[in-house]
């Protein structure tokens, strides 16, 4: 695997995305290769917990709006349509029900898709400059925000998707979208620390796949892994705007159609 490296470790998983030259951008093949890991993670005796985390300065900026998609408008070909939608309901399904308790280490930027893969996870640990949002639908019209709704509320999750804000790590932990803050440079040990309670504690498969199915049964979690390949998500050929952006992402490139977007969301007070 070239975009995705796999270690095991003391009963830890850790399960790193590698493509810093790209923000670690949720590519095709990225996303597959991080499927396929989180399926071992899941039937591996030897990993009794995961760590989710990633190379260079980001998380992950989302989906990559670059490369075989940007031919046809704002979103990667390989997404388009129910069968490949299912893609990312499966490695988001391969963390919340993968039996072994799953740790998100976050650093600088985690938006769009990156949002949604880390409230899978159990626990989120934030370094203080990470930023969390989906400006994605500033430039198109997809946005599942899968979790958000119960994990950060209604009202927020609406601003935050609708209008493209982004918010700092303090405000996603007051928010409960992260457990903890701490210093960047902290970051790779408090996780350690996290992940090797994990890996040691009693009945935790149990313990977590409780939980889930408690708030699975109370808010609809699951309902909303599967609305991903349901035949409604929208397609943008009916939106001016989308088709607007389309042009300009064809004629101009993402770079400066991603301007033009952004120039018409911003607060002036």
């Amino acid at each position: 695997m070239s975009t995705v490296i796999y270690e095991i470790e003391a009963g830890i998983g850790w399960v790193t995305l590698n493509a810093p030259e790209k923000l670690n951008a949720l590519s095709e093949e990225l996303s597959g290769e991080l499927k396929r890991v989180l399926a071992d993670t899941k039937d591996n005796p030897d990993v009794r917990a995961v760590v989710l985390r990633a190379n260079g300065r980001a998380f992950s900026s989302g989906y990559n709006l670059t490369g075989a998609g940007t031919r046809r408008g704002s979103f990667p070909e390989w997404m388009d349509g129910p069968y490949r939608r299912q893609r990312i309901q499966e490695w988001m399904d391969l963390i919340w029900n993968n039996p072994k308790p799953v740790v998100a280490e976050v650093q600088g930027y985690c938006y769009a898709g990156a949002g949604d893969l880390v409230a899978m996870c159990d626990i989120t640990i934030a370094a203080d400059n990470a930023s969390f949002g989906y400006p994605v639908l500033s430039v198109n019209t997809h946005a599942p925000a899968t979790l958000w709704p119960w994990l950060i509320g209604m009202k927020l999750t609406k601003e935050l998707v609708l209008m493209g804000r982004t918010i700092g790590a303090e405000e996603a932990l007051r928010a409960g979208l992260v457990n903890r803050v701490v210093p960047v440079a902290e970051l790779p040990s408090v996780v350690r620390e996290y992940a090797t309670i994990l890996a040691n504690a009693a009945d935790r498969t149990w313990a977590k796949m409780a939980i889930n199915d408690v708030y699975s049964y109370g808010m609809g979690v699951d309902a909303g892994l599967r609305h991903l390949t349901l035949p409604t998500w929208p397609s943008g050929k009916d939106d001016s705007v989308h088709e607007e952006w389309r042009r300009r992402i064809q004629d101009e490139g993402v770079k400066s159609a991603v301007a033009w977007r952004d120039s018409q969301f911003r607060l002036q007070q």
